[in-house]
């Protein structure tokens, strides 16, 4: 047949220069590309075999061949598809599209590279991403039902040839067939193990068996030499029987011929089994190359229903997908349906990878369309509290842009990220059914829960069920536990926040809810500091913080009560005397086993100001702001207490002035102390404690 010759639309050359430049970062992708056109060669053509089945030929097999040819440089790749018929040839692989091309050009030139984008086949984009990889692309195909068959060749020169085939040049019987002549610099991908590492990267769970030749060696016997096999085989038979004759016969010789060695012996019984395996190895043998078509993907676990598939099935997927040796903790395996639709499996792991909060990008969730990789770090799928779950998501439904690799702004994509969240707190909340699992997950993933606490406005609510504290009555408790438990009459949830459990038991602002049989929370990690701020109730039940300045609480009616005015005088010297120390000096009836404590009017707490100080932006010398928050204090004095007694008594006593003063920096700075401050000058307290033993 003739060959005909046609020039390119004009936009092509900038096209193929954007595609090498532009489009893909990562020339593996090639092959992605266009196994995933082979696919949706395929599912076109099931479709169409729903109204016509004579189109599929009699020939019901539906996959996809790839070959490579090291020796003429060549990778070969073939779909049992729909097949392109002479019009499909020149306007599909001839032009961009129909129609649009110089607006489609313009709108990818633009700044946003995203504007304009459209799937991938609509342009045929993707069978250009083969000259990547090639400079010269040959395509054979026969489209379902024809006889006809047509081969398409270009080197991306501004032209391609055009010719009709016989049906002895080619086998092909339906479908399309793309040779790709690799450039000097691509031939990597005429090794099979690179053809494998990409299918399985990025293609592995495309539906139809992905097949790719090999040729493989083995030695078998040569049938032909069997004649001298035979005889050597008798010669074999005869030297074992010729062996039980001469083991019977032994006795008598060594008996007769008394000058034979027992070394004389070894060496002929040695000489007879060399003799016999030189025989047997004499045997022909020759070597044969078989062809061989060993599929490399794998059937998408996520497409069957939850029921068919086993746990060991979960286990392996889970392995292979994020890395981990040990069997995940839990798995949730669903279909979203509805205004979008997708497949998914997530997993908690058993145990906090050590790198969990490092700044770097995770790869735990991979994004899948229409069972292809197209990111496996997609940070807008899953959100950075959720970083422990690893996972899949498969849409049908996500526009892409021209190269697959980046996501237009979709809302689709938000809608699939609330469903992976609101999956991801059920599995969590199944887990809460077995306490000590449930326990296992806490320690290892408290942090991600209370981040999603700060972070996730919508979901804080359900979090918030999730959080486990020790408190002065049992350990590992939930907020619904305690509030099962509150007293009657008690105003609220009691918490204080500190350093240790230890520390917090001995504070001095527990002593009177302790006196009152009221539970009280203790908060020891830092990050509790600030999804406290977002916690201002749990069912309506108020949560206060027991060290805060305005902390009020019952009064004490079986004690007799000091007569407060006496203590007015005491609190207007000690004020005196710590000057700007403390912003104020008063009388508290919450305190019981020391004389004073310390707060901050400001709201902020001792452990909060403990952690900003430890920040580097909080230097108090350069942050006049932060300098003030943290200069606000507040004294309150126990009017029961003996030291306070004291003191009340030697108020006028001048003579001991300077051990009253000195008495006063003591008390003040202990109480900053035993309040979780930090005193300034530590050694200079010291001493003054030395001093007053002294």
């Amino acid at each position: 047949m003739s060959t005909e010759q046609f020039t390119f639309k004009a936009e092509i050359n900038e096209l193929m220069n954007m595609i090498i430049h532009n489009f893909y970062s990562n020339k593996d992708i090639f092959l992605r590309e266009l196994i995933s056109n082979a696919s949706d060669a395929i599912n076109k053509l099931k479709h169409e075999s729903l109204q016509d089945k004579s189109i599929l030929n009699d020939f019901y097999e539906f996959l996809i061949r790839i070959k490579v040819d090291k020796e003429s440089k060549y990778i070969m790749l073939e779909d049992t598809g729909i097949g392109m018929s002479r019009e499909d040839l020149i306007n599909n692989l001839g032009t961009i599209a129909k129609s649009g091309t110089k607006e489609f050009i313009k709108k990818l030139g633009g700044s946003d590279s995203t504007t304009g984008s459209n799937l991938i086949g609509q342009f045929g984009v993707g069978f250009y991403s083969g000259y990547l990889v090639a400079d010269n692309v040959k395509v054979v195909t026969r489209k379902a039902g024809t006889s006809n068959i047509y081969e398409w060749e270009s080197s991306a020169n501004g032209s391609f040839t055009l010719k009709e085939l016989e049906e002895s040049e080619t086998d092909i019987i339906r479908g399309t067939r793309i040779y790709l002549n690799l450039k000097n610099d691509s031939e990597e991908y005429l090794e099979t193990s690179k053809i494998t590492e990409i299918v399985k990267k990025h293609s592995s769970y495309i539906t139809y068996p992905i097949l790719l030749h090999s040729i493989k060696t083995k030695e078998v016997e040569d049938t032909e030499n069997s004649v001298v096999e035979d005889s050597e085989s008798k010669e074999v038979e005869n030297l074992e029987s010729k062996e039980v004759e001469d083991s019977q016969n032994k006795e008598s010789e060594l008996e007769s011929e008394a000058k034979l060695t027992v070394e004389d012996v070894v060496d002929e019984d040695d000489e007879d089994d060399e003799e016999k395996e030189t025989i047997k190895n004499n045997k022909k043998m020759k070597t044969i190359e078989e062809e061989s078509w060993d599929k490399i993907n794998s059937e998408p676990i996520w497409s069957k229903s939850p029921s068919e598939v086993t746990e060991e099935e979960y286990e392996t997927f889970y392995k292979s997908l994020s890395g981990d040796w040990d069997k995940h903790c839990s798995v949730k395996h669903f279909k979203a349906e509805g205004n979008v639709e997708f497949d998914s499996i997530l997993f908690i792991p058993s145990r906090a990878p050590f790198d969990l909060f490092d700044k770097k990008p995770r790869k735990n969730v991979k994004l899948y369309v229409k069972k292809v990789l197209i990111s496996d770090e997609c940070k807008d799928l899953c959100p950075d509290w959720l970083n422990f779950i690893s996972g899949i998501v498969d849409s049908n439904d996500l526009p892409l842009n021209a190269s697959r690799e980046l996501l237009q702004q979709s809302k689709i994509l938000k809608q699939i990220s609330k469903h992976v969240v609101k999956k991801s707190i059920e599995m969590i909340n199944e887990l809460t059914d077995d306490k000590e699992k449930y326990k296992t997950f806490y320690e290892n993933f408290d942090k991600n829960l209370k981040l999603g606490i700060h972070e996730e406005e919508n979901s804080r609510e359900k979090l918030v069920e999730f959080l486990r504290y020790n408190t002065s009555k049992g350990s590992f408790v939930s907020f619904a536990e305690y509030k099962d438990r509150m007293k009657e009459g008690q105003p609220g949830i009691y918490y204080i926040t500190g350093e240790s459990i230890k520390g917090l038991e001995n504070s001095p602002f527990v002593d009177k809810l302790k006196k009152l049989d009221w539970e009280i929370i203790y908060m020891c990690d830092p990050i509790d500091e600030y999804i406290i701020q977002h916690l201002s109730k749990y069912n309506d039940i108020k949560l206060i913080n027991v060290s805060k300045d305005d902390l009020s609480l019952p009064e004490d009616t079986e004690t007799e009560k000091p007569d407060f005015s006496e203590y007015e005088k005491l609190c207007e010297k000690i004020k005196t005397i710590l000057g700007e120390k403390v912003d104020s000096v008063k009388i508290s009836t919450k305190i019981e086993s020391q004389p004073a404590i310390i707060t901050n009017p400001m709201g902020m707490s001792a452990n909060m100001e403990r952690i900003m100080r430890a920040q580097a932006l909080a230097n108090k010398n350069t942050n006049p702001m932060m300098m003030g928050m943290f200069n606000k204090k507040s004294m309150e004095i126990n009017p029961s207490h003996n030291i306070m007694r004291k003191l009340k008594e030697s108020i006028n006593d001048e003579s001991q002035n300077k051990v009253f003063e000195e008495l006063v920096d003591v008390v003040y700075e202990s109480a900053l102390l035993s309040s979780g401050y930090q005193v300034e000058d530590i050694n200079g307290y010291l001493k003054k404690v030395y001093s007053l033993m002294n």
